[in-house]
């Protein structure tokens, strides 16, 4: 059995700090919103990894596009299924606040028009996800019991992570464009974003490579991921 313990002791001290920081002095909104990027895109991934049947494989993997497998898997690690289906849109919802900030605070530079011009497309995705995990939690619970359930949060994933690296395409290279960023992890970012983009449009055409293309994208939101936690820590400064 896999211990998480020190893990989250660690975030319990993460947390400790922020508010110690935070809201026993004057809030810092740029400081916060600094949280909120490394905060939110560590807890989604960190769902991510727990999920039954994702990247630690507990309960095993299954054919996403098996739709009684999906719900046999989710039924059979309810519990989990449930909780990391909460989790991961909290720590998605916090990874939007901070980049709507972040796109905020550009107003004036020329990543302003650039940045803003990702921010609906990744609402609009993790508004489909949050909806795909309301369905998963529905499956998980039992409330959903026949296969349809997997297979709206098969479709919905789809165009979700297609708006997703559009999305995040726009927002990672405004950061490019900004000399208090990393510049070699901004570009490494968009070109991630680039990749997640293309690639989820083979899942429609060839469901076959679904597992396939979700390895490639899971590695890129992966360093979507450590791209955010640099911009926080850039305007945490």
């Amino acid at each position: 059995m896999i211990n998480f313990d020190p893990l989250l002791k660690y975030c319990d001290k993460i947390i400790l700090y922020i508010v110690k920081e935070n809201f026993m002095n004057n809030i810092d909104p740029k400081k916060f919103a600094g949280y909120t990027l490394i905060i939110g895109p560590i807890i989604a991934l960190f769902s991510f990894f727990i999920q039954p049947g994702g990247v630690l494989a507990i309960g095993g993997t299954v054919d996403p596009t098996i739709s009684s497998d999906v719900e046999k898997l989710l039924i059979e690690y309810s519990e989990l299924a449930i909780i990391s289906s909460i989790t991961v849109v909290i720590g998605l919802v916090t990874l939007l606040s901070g980049l709507m900030y972040y796109s905020q605070s550009m107003e004036g530079s020329e990543g302003y028009a650039v940045s803003r011009t990702g921010i609906p497309f990744i609402f609009i995705a993790i508004s489909g996800w949050c909806l795909a995990s309301a369905i998963g939690i529905g499956v998980a619970s039992g409330t959903i019991d026949q296969e349809i359930g997997p297979k709206f949060t098969f479709s919905i994933n789809i165009i979700s992570t297609i708006l997703f690296g559009f999305g995040g395409f726009f927002v990672t290279w405004a950061a490019t464009m900004k000399d208090e960023y990393n510049k070699r992890l901004s570009v490494i970012a968009t070109i991630a974003s680039i990749i997640v983009f293309f690639i989820e449009f083979i899942v429609p055409f060839a469901p076959d490579q679904t597992t396939l293309v979700n390895t490639v994208t899971g590695t890129c939101f992966m360093l979507i991921t450590i791209w955010a936690i640099s911009v926080g820590r850039s305007m945490i400064k």
